[in-house]
Protein backbone atom coordinates (compact mmCIF):
# COMPACT_ATOMS: atom_id res chain seq x y z
CA UNK A 1 0.00 0.00 0.00
CA UNK A 2 1.56 3.56 -0.98
CA UNK A 3 -0.02 6.61 -0.41
CA UNK A 4 1.20 10.27 0.11
CA UNK A 5 4.71 8.97 0.43
CA UNK A 6 4.53 6.40 2.92
CA UNK A 7 4.37 3.25 2.00
CA UNK A 8 3.99 -0.45 3.78
CA UNK A 9 4.74 -4.03 2.13
CA UNK A 10 3.19 -7.05 3.38
CA UNK A 11 6.10 -10.08 3.00
CA UNK A 12 6.24 -11.06 -0.44
CA UNK A 13 5.91 -14.81 -0.87
CA UNK A 14 8.61 -16.67 -1.47
CA UNK A 15 9.54 -20.47 -3.15
CA UNK A 16 11.40 -21.18 -0.44
CA UNK A 17 13.84 -22.91 -2.33
CA UNK A 18 17.44 -23.28 -0.84
CA UNK A 19 19.89 -22.25 -3.09
CA UNK A 20 23.56 -22.66 -2.15
CA UNK A 21 24.45 -18.52 -2.36
CA UNK A 22 22.51 -15.54 -2.24
CA UNK A 23 20.14 -16.76 1.13
CA UNK A 24 21.07 -14.46 2.78
CA UNK A 25 21.09 -11.71 0.55
CA UNK A 26 17.58 -12.40 -0.58
CA UNK A 27 16.28 -13.01 3.28
CA UNK A 28 17.88 -9.20 4.05
CA UNK A 29 16.41 -7.68 0.97
CA UNK A 30 12.69 -9.46 1.82
CA UNK A 31 12.88 -8.25 5.34
CA UNK A 32 14.17 -4.99 4.10
CA UNK A 33 10.52 -4.72 1.45
CA UNK A 34 8.67 -6.07 4.60
CA UNK A 35 9.86 -2.99 6.76
CA UNK A 36 9.53 -0.32 4.18
CA UNK A 37 8.43 3.25 5.44
CA UNK A 38 8.04 5.42 2.50
CA UNK A 39 9.06 6.44 -0.88
CA UNK A 40 9.98 8.67 -3.58
CA UNK A 41 10.50 9.51 -7.16
CA UNK A 42 12.89 11.86 -8.41
CA UNK A 43 13.08 11.61 -12.35
CA UNK A 44 13.90 7.95 -13.53
CA UNK A 45 15.21 6.57 -9.41
CA UNK A 46 12.54 5.43 -6.91
CA UNK A 47 13.73 5.07 -3.43
CA UNK A 48 12.43 2.99 -0.36
CA UNK A 49 13.32 3.79 2.59
CA UNK A 50 13.09 1.24 5.39
CA UNK A 51 14.06 0.87 9.51
CA UNK A 52 13.40 4.38 9.82
CA UNK A 53 15.67 5.77 7.36
CA UNK A 54 18.54 3.50 8.09
CA UNK A 55 18.37 1.31 5.32
CA UNK A 56 17.41 2.54 1.22
CA UNK A 57 16.81 0.75 -1.23
CA UNK A 58 17.67 2.21 -5.19
CA UNK A 59 15.57 1.32 -8.30
CA UNK A 60 15.81 2.69 -11.64
CA UNK A 61 12.87 2.30 -13.97
CA UNK A 62 14.39 1.07 -18.10
CA UNK A 63 11.42 2.71 -19.43
CA UNK A 64 8.72 4.36 -18.17
CA UNK A 65 4.75 3.48 -19.14
CA UNK A 66 2.62 5.23 -21.37
CA UNK A 67 0.45 5.69 -19.07
CA UNK A 68 0.28 7.65 -15.87
CA UNK A 69 2.85 9.72 -17.05
CA UNK A 70 3.11 13.52 -17.63
CA UNK A 71 4.63 13.51 -20.98
CA UNK A 72 6.07 17.05 -21.93
CA UNK A 73 6.55 18.08 -25.69
CA UNK A 74 9.92 18.84 -26.81
CA UNK A 75 9.89 18.71 -30.40
CA UNK A 76 7.48 18.70 -33.11
CA UNK A 77 8.44 17.06 -36.35
CA UNK A 78 12.29 17.25 -35.38
CA UNK A 79 11.97 20.94 -34.48
CA UNK A 80 12.41 21.53 -30.79
CA UNK A 81 11.67 25.63 -31.52
CA UNK A 82 8.05 25.51 -29.69
CA UNK A 83 5.93 28.49 -28.73
CA UNK A 84 3.27 29.56 -26.37
CA UNK A 85 2.79 27.41 -23.15
CA UNK A 86 4.89 24.44 -22.34
CA UNK A 87 2.79 21.36 -24.08
CA UNK A 88 1.97 18.42 -22.26
CA UNK A 89 0.12 14.61 -22.56
CA UNK A 90 -1.37 12.69 -20.11
CA UNK A 91 -2.82 9.24 -20.69
CA UNK A 92 -4.80 8.01 -18.40
CA UNK A 93 -6.48 4.22 -18.13
CA UNK A 94 -10.18 3.88 -18.33
CA UNK A 95 -11.94 0.69 -17.02
CA UNK A 96 -11.37 -1.29 -19.93
CA UNK A 97 -7.61 -2.25 -20.97
CA UNK A 98 -5.89 -0.76 -23.76
CA UNK A 99 -8.64 2.58 -23.43
CA UNK A 100 -8.92 6.07 -21.52
CA UNK A 101 -8.37 9.77 -21.57
CA UNK A 102 -5.31 11.77 -23.04
CA UNK A 103 -5.05 15.35 -22.01
CA UNK A 104 -2.81 18.23 -21.09
CA UNK A 105 -2.04 21.38 -22.21
CA UNK A 106 -1.40 22.73 -25.60
CA UNK A 107 0.41 25.71 -26.71
CA UNK A 108 -2.59 27.78 -25.93
CA UNK A 109 -5.84 26.06 -24.71
CA UNK A 110 -6.32 22.53 -22.87
CA UNK A 111 -7.52 19.25 -24.31
CA UNK A 112 -8.61 16.42 -23.45
CA UNK A 113 -9.42 13.39 -26.10
CA UNK A 114 -10.14 9.33 -25.43
CA UNK A 115 -7.58 7.03 -26.81
CA UNK A 116 -7.37 3.22 -27.64
CA UNK A 117 -3.87 1.47 -27.65
CA UNK A 118 -2.82 -2.04 -28.36
CA UNK A 119 0.69 -2.96 -28.50
CA UNK A 120 2.68 -0.14 -29.99
CA UNK A 121 -0.49 1.20 -31.89
CA UNK A 122 -2.25 4.12 -30.90
CA UNK A 123 -5.57 5.94 -32.14
CA UNK A 124 -6.82 9.27 -30.36
CA UNK A 125 -10.46 9.83 -30.31
CA UNK A 126 -12.88 12.86 -29.94
CA UNK A 127 -10.63 15.70 -29.31
CA UNK A 128 -12.38 18.38 -27.59
CA UNK A 129 -10.24 21.56 -26.31
CA UNK A 130 -10.79 24.98 -24.57
CA UNK A 131 -11.41 28.15 -26.84
CA UNK A 132 -8.76 30.66 -25.39
CA UNK A 133 -7.22 32.87 -28.40
CA UNK A 134 -3.42 33.29 -28.82
CA UNK A 135 -0.93 34.97 -30.86
CA UNK A 136 -1.45 33.87 -34.49
CA UNK A 137 1.86 31.65 -34.43
CA UNK A 138 1.12 30.03 -31.59
CA UNK A 139 -2.70 29.54 -32.82
CA UNK A 140 -0.81 27.48 -35.90
CA UNK A 141 1.42 25.53 -33.65
CA UNK A 142 -1.39 24.62 -31.49
CA UNK A 143 -3.63 23.57 -34.12
CA UNK A 144 -0.69 22.08 -36.05
CA UNK A 145 0.04 19.99 -33.00
CA UNK A 146 -3.46 18.38 -32.40
CA UNK A 147 -3.98 17.66 -35.97
CA UNK A 148 -0.56 15.74 -35.72
CA UNK A 149 -1.65 14.10 -32.21
CA UNK A 150 -5.48 13.20 -33.75
CA UNK A 151 -3.50 11.44 -36.71
CA UNK A 152 -1.71 8.99 -34.20
CA UNK A 153 -0.94 5.76 -35.33
CA UNK A 154 1.90 4.17 -33.03
CA UNK A 155 4.15 5.29 -29.96
CA UNK A 156 7.62 4.08 -28.77
CA UNK A 157 8.85 4.49 -25.58
CA UNK A 158 12.86 4.84 -24.84
CA UNK A 159 13.69 5.46 -21.28
CA UNK A 160 12.17 8.83 -20.67
CA UNK A 161 11.17 9.62 -24.05
CA UNK A 162 7.68 9.10 -25.75
CA UNK A 163 7.59 9.02 -29.57
CA UNK A 164 3.88 9.18 -31.46
CA UNK A 165 4.36 8.66 -35.05
CA UNK A 166 1.43 9.92 -37.07
CA UNK A 167 0.69 10.50 -40.81
CA UNK A 168 1.12 14.17 -40.11
CA UNK A 169 4.08 14.01 -38.39
CA UNK A 170 6.41 12.88 -35.32
CA UNK A 171 5.59 14.48 -31.73
CA UNK A 172 8.48 13.93 -29.28
CA UNK A 173 8.22 13.98 -25.30
CA UNK A 174 10.14 13.59 -22.23
CA UNK A 175 8.86 12.47 -18.89
CA UNK A 176 8.69 14.93 -16.25
CA UNK A 177 7.65 12.28 -13.28
CA UNK A 178 7.38 8.55 -12.83
CA UNK A 179 4.72 6.81 -11.53
CA UNK A 180 5.43 3.94 -8.57
CA UNK A 181 2.71 1.41 -10.27
CA UNK A 182 3.19 0.52 -13.86
CA UNK A 183 6.61 0.73 -14.12
CA UNK A 184 9.68 -1.51 -14.20
CA UNK A 185 11.47 -1.11 -11.15
CA UNK A 186 14.76 -2.61 -11.07
CA UNK A 187 17.16 -2.86 -7.79
CA UNK A 188 20.74 -0.93 -8.06
CA UNK A 189 21.29 -0.89 -4.60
Amino acid sequence: VAEDGRMEIKMPASTMRACTKGMEQESAYLQALTNAESYSIEGSTLEITYDGGQGVLRYTSQHFPLENVLWTLVAMNGDDNLVGQPTTALFEPGTEPGKGGVGGAAMCNHYAASYTQDQQNLEIGNLVTTRMSCPDDVMQAESAYLETLMASQSYQIFGTTLVVISEKGILTYSANRNPLEGTYWRLNS
